[in-house]
């Protein structure tokens, strides 16, 4: 029997437990925020978009801080999925995910601004993988201005009196934007004297030679460079009696304005954007993409209509007809598939203004919400089901689920023992993931939910998970608190050994036991051995071990008393010169089983896409076959890909390629980077993975030249595992 190469897994003698290891904190992040700028004394829509361009771990916690107190964050809509903190002064995220490898997150809320103008100052956007104690800062065009918007006059304030004798007194104000004053004063409400100054953001006069114990009255006017003019109303100051000694006061005058804007262009400036309206009924599901209508008007004409399906970040034009001042515009969608899908309509005037319909929504249902294939994966390496369909795996070790799907779902969930797991969807390859930890040893179900925007919901059974139990360091009549257990592992340069590092794989090293004695540790291919300590016990190492692939470590430790010297009642431990010695087991893998219900039955009649057309399962029959399903996403496809070209070769075997639930423009993309030989057909509705009750990938299906079935396995094969598949079970 050929050699055969073990994938995934070698699950020693026990499963391990650890606490969730301390995540890095989050390398690079990039942020923006919209708009740039906003008009005094007015309030607005912000959205801020956060970039997550770390390479590994996911953001979970936000937090965006205005710019000064001259903004005020006023309300905000609903976050979906996000539990939010808001304050006038901040926002805070939590309890939801952005995914690494650039997820782009946008979220919104309401601002209200001072009634002061003010240059541009940046909002604070942090991010963090845990919370705010490991939080980061993230750069990008993050500022926004207040403007003076249009005819808006100088403001003034802090009018105050000072330097207030029987024949003197000095006035002072400022103004929020560089202005000339005017100063009006005299013994009357007439004034009758004036004083100006030069345009700036402070302004003083002094005033002497005035009469003892007398009324004055004075008002201050501003003007700013666009013309704009404010004028306070009538304010009055006594001197000092005469013959009294000099004093200084300073008193806080209350300003009642008058504002004279500055004129009016005649005609007045065109700032409007056209109305852009949409007729085409989106409420309602479809089958495909629409063509939708509906008219843009403006009186200084339409130039441009454009529309996007993914909220503003491409934008293609729309078929334009009819006069200058009111368009009617029409475009179809195109590549849409099932989801739901944020449509907007944008149309620019003459003048360069720019008018939208807002965001709305199209829903595309053919197809009811239904999961794909799943891929579970440890911190080390990808898992692959056992010899009955189910996966093996450790408790305490944090495991990653990842799933396609179809039909557009909005929302999907992963129930495992009916404990319910979000899961996210990566918006660059619609892929929904999860993570989950198994804390008790056991068999648990699992079960996906998945939801779409018309309101279909779908329950799939997924495989089995069996939990193995925690690996365990044990004294002699109880488990060991404070255990110390270092790996360590050998340079295949130098054959020396050293500490193993592994914050690569998301764990700890040494490890550090509880009360309850419980260690976990998974380790990728080398040659290592443990080292295990604690404080009153003899220490204890491993001899040295090599794997070939990834393998969980559950390997019983039983630690013996130091042995002490007793002298006067005194009790002293004698030295260790040597460890003790243990050995850790390799149990041989489990073979994946070749039979299954499918075996005996046809292969059903199913439809694939082809680059020269569609090809069906019939077109198989003719000689045995081997058809193997795949998805270009799966970390072990490249691999399997090759050996299924290596066994085309002088074998009188046909070998079919399928990758379910992807579009064919993807598959043709993954074929040329791949550099591929073999044709790939393409089965975009997932239609096989239903009929056949495919569940994890990658998936063979053994059949003879009349097209039944004579065997089903799963996982990675080599070309050797494929032939003996076929000596046994088509004979």
């Amino acid at each position: 029997m050929p050699a055969r190469i073990v994938f995934g897994l070698i699950i020693f003698t026990l499963a391990i437990f650890v606490p969730r290891p301390v995540q890095a904190t989050i390398s690079a992040c990039t942020a923006g925020v919209s708009p740039s700028e906003i008009t005094r004394g007015t309030s607005d829509t912000f959205t801020i978009s956060v970039t997550n361009n770390d390479p590994e771990w996911e953001i979970v916690w936000v937090k965006v801080t205005r710019p000064s107190e001259n903004f005020t964050l006023s309300g905000y809509t609903s976050i979906p999925g996000w539990d939010v903190n808001f304050s006038a002064p901040q926002i805070i995220l939590s309890g939801s995910t952005v995914q690494p490898g650039g997820e782009v997150f946008d979220f919104s809320f309401d601002v209200t601004v001072a009634n002061v103008s003010a240059d541009a100052a940046s909002w604070a956007v942090s991010v963090s993988d845990t919370d705010e104690s490991g939080a980061v800062t993230c750069s990008g065009s993050l500022s926004t201005a207040i403007t003076g918007g249009v005819n808006a006059a100088p403001i003034q304030s802090d009018v105050t009196l000072s330097n207030l004798t029987s024949s003197t007194v000095t006035l002072s104000w400022t103004t929020d934007k560089a202005a000339t004053s005017l100063l009006e004063y005299g013994i009357t409400g007439s004034y009758g004297s004036q004083l100006s100054g030069t345009a700036t953001t402070a302004h003083s006069f002094s005033l002497d030679g005035l009469s003892a114990d007398t009324t004055y009255h004075f008002r201050i006017g501003n003007t700013d460079t666009d013309g704009n003019s404010v004028t306070s109303g009538d304010l009055t100051f006594r001197t000092a009696t005469a013959g009294t000694s000099a004093t200084t006061t300073t008193t806080t005058v209350t300003v009642t304005r008058t504002v004279t804007p500055a004129p009016t262009p005649t005609p007045p400036p065109d700032t409007t954007g056209p109305a852009v309206t949409v007729s085409t009924d989106l409420d309602k599901p479809y089958t495909q993409a629409p063509q939708i209508t509906g008219s843009a008007r403006d009186p200084s004409g339409v130039e441009s209509v454009e529309y996007s399906t993914d909220n503003g970040r491409n934008w293609l034009p729309a078929e334009v007809s009819g006069p200058l001042t009111s368009k009617v515009f029409a475009f179809t969608p195109s590549g849409l598939d099932d989801d739901m899908y944020p449509v907007r309509v944008r149309a620019k005037d003459g003048k360069g203004n720019t008018g939208s319909t807002g965001k709305l929504s199209l829903v595309i249902d053919r197809l009811p919400p239904l999961g794909g294939s799943l891929v579970i994966t440890s911190p080390v390496s990808v898992l692959y089901p056992l010899a009955d369909g189910s996966y093996g795996v450790v408790s305490g070790l944090r495991y990653g689920f990842t799933l396609s799907e179809v039909g557009g779902p909005t929302e999907v969930d992963l129930s495992v023992n009916g404990e319910i797991r979000n899961m996210r969807r990566n918006p660059e390859n619609r892929r929904w993931s999860t993570d989950h930890t198994f804390i008790q040893p056991g068999t648990y179900s699992l079960k996906l939910i998945s939801r779409d925007g018309a309101g279909n919901e779908t329950v799939q059974d997924l495989p089995r998970v069996t939990v193995g139990s925690a690996g365990i360091v044990t004294g002699p009549d109880c488990p060991v608190n404070g255990a110390v257990i270092s790996v360590y592992i050998q340079d295949p340069v130098t054959g020396e050994f050293r500490i193993w590092d592994s914050a690569s794989y998301s764990q700890k090293n040494p490890i550090v036991t509880d009360s309850s004695g419980l260690y976990v540790l998974e380790l990728p291919t080398g040659t290592y051995y443990l080292d295990v300590r604690a404080g009153g016990y003899r220490r204890v190492a491993t001899r040295a071990f090599t794997l070939s692939s990834s393998a969980v470590i559950t390997a019983p430790v039983h630690l013996r008393q130091m042995r002490v010297m007793t002298i006067g009642g005194l009790q002293l431990p004698l030295p260790q010169i040597l460890p003790d010695i243990i050995a850790v087991g390799q149990p041989a893998p489990e073979a994946i089983e070749a039979q299954g219900p499918l075996t005996g039955t046809e292969f059903p009649f199913i439809e694939f896409g082809s680059p020269g057309g569609k090809v069906s399962s019939f077109d198989f029959r003719g000689k045995p076959a081997v058809i193997t399903f795949l998805s270009t996403w799966h970390p072990g496809t490249p691999d399997q890909i090759r050996e299924l070209e290596t066994l085309q070769v002088g074998q009188q075997l046909r070998t079919i390629l399928v990758v379910p639930q992807e579009s064919a423009g993807v598959v043709t993309l993954f074929t040329r980077r791949g550099g591929y030989t073999s044709e790939i057909l393409t089965d975009p509705d997932g239609t096989s993975l239903k009929e056949l009750d495919l569940l994890t990938l990658p998936a063979h299906v053994f059949t003879d030249n009349k097209g039944v079935i004579q065997a089903v396995r799963t996982g990675l094969l080599t070309s050797e595992e494929i032939v003996e598949t076929v000596n046994v079970n088509m004979k």
